[in-house]
């Protein structure tokens, strides 16, 4: 049975790209730079964050009082499909990666999760509706043996709504719900087996580049005083 932090690795493939490009990634335009809600000849994509300390509740949790000591990076090829998503630790050093494959239609067709050995942990297959929407993500141990499943639902603009996460893969282990203003996601509520977490986030955006791409987006947990200011730095073909 996967221990938590096999299953935080099990479900990132999509989760932080909801945070990170505006909700967007779970509908299937043209391509990703469109998914991801980017305009222009996007390269590469390097995040950085800057936490200020707070806690959550009066008992003095102190969940976010460390330091973020790393950094994560997006790459893009010329047709705009993502082709690698890394992430460094605080000396630059490739502590994990992911890999895309697509289809001939340009559809996702696979992805794959490498540790900070370069070994592959994780293998990740998609389905998609008639639309392109991505209806569901599997997650494969590196014995190819099936350990997660994910379920998208969307509103009426063709945004993710809901994710769905089963662990075992017909129990549900855990889902979020995301709220937007327009296409811009606002508000992000998790749960964990039917009971709501205290991490209920609100974003906003007030930094941009030339192409209209954000640069800082604020995450503000709700009912606390706890930010973070999450960084874009855009490299352009």
């Amino acid at each position: 049975m996967l221990n938590q932090t096999e299953i935080r690795k099990a479900t990132s493939v999509c989760l932080f790209f909801l945070v990170l490009f505006g909700g967007r990634l779970c509908s299937q335009p043209k391509n990703d730079l469109l998914r991801h809600n980017l305009h222009g000849r996007v390269k590469s994509i390097n995040v950085s964050g800057a936490l200020k300390i707070g806690t959550y509740n009066s008992d003095k949790s102190n969940w976010l009082k460390k330091k973020i000591t790393s950094t994560e990076e997006w790459k893009y090829d010329e047709a705009g499909n993502m082709t690698a998503h890394f992430t460094y630790d605080k000396h630059g050093n490739v502590i994990q990666k992911f890999t895309y494959l697509y289809d001939t239609n340009g559809y996702k067709a696979k992805a794959f999760h490498y540790n900070k050995n370069d070994s592959i942990d994780y293998s990740y297959t998609f389905s998609f509706a008639n639309n392109g929407q991505k209806m569901e993500e599997y997650c494969f141990n590196r014995k190819d043996s099936l350990v997660g499943k994910s379920v998208y639902t969307y509103n009426a603009n063709g945004r993710c709504k809901a994710w769905y996460y089963y662990y075992p893969i017909d129990t549900l282990f855990s889902k979020e719900i995301y709220s937007y203003d327009n296409d811009t996601l606002t508000q992000t509520f998790k749960y964990s087996k039917g009971k709501k977490l205290p991490f209920q986030y609100h974003y906003s955006y007030d930094q941009f580049d030339e192409n209209g791409n954000w640069q800082r987006q604020t995450l503000y947990l709700i009912n606390s005083s706890a930010y973070e200011y999450i960084y874009r730095k855009i490299e352009y073909y």
